[in-house]
């Protein structure tokens, strides 16, 4: 299936949406993971940390990107709801669809 992906003519950008705050970390690698494993490759992650003060955000967030240029990761300074956070991860969407996770 990934190669019959990889031929399609059409093959949009869809950026995916994520706000976190002080997220358990097996859920926070599970969302990534659910995005890494996707048969579509034509993706990017657009996490939002909305001012986490939990050390494994930063360091979870922090390993997933260097392991992928896909994944973009911006650290909020102060707490701005999910709403705010959810705007800051779509500011960094560069994808012709959006889906939020």
């Amino acid at each position: 299936m990934r190669i019959q992906c990889a031929s399609f003519e059409y093959r949009p950008k869809i950026s995916i949406i994520v706000p976190v705050l002080n997220t358990r970390e097996e859920w926070l690698r599970s969302s990534i993971e659910s995005v890494l494993h996707q048969i579509y490759d034509n993706w990017e992650l657009c996490i939002a940390d909305d001012g986490s003060d939990q050390p494994h955000i930063r360091e979870t967030l922090n390993c997933y990107q260097q392991k992928d240029a896909r994944i973009k990761v911006k650290y909020l300074n102060e707490n701005q709801g999910v709403s705010g956070a959810s705007n800051e991860a779509l500011a960094m969407a560069s994808g012709e669809f959006i889906g939020f996770l």
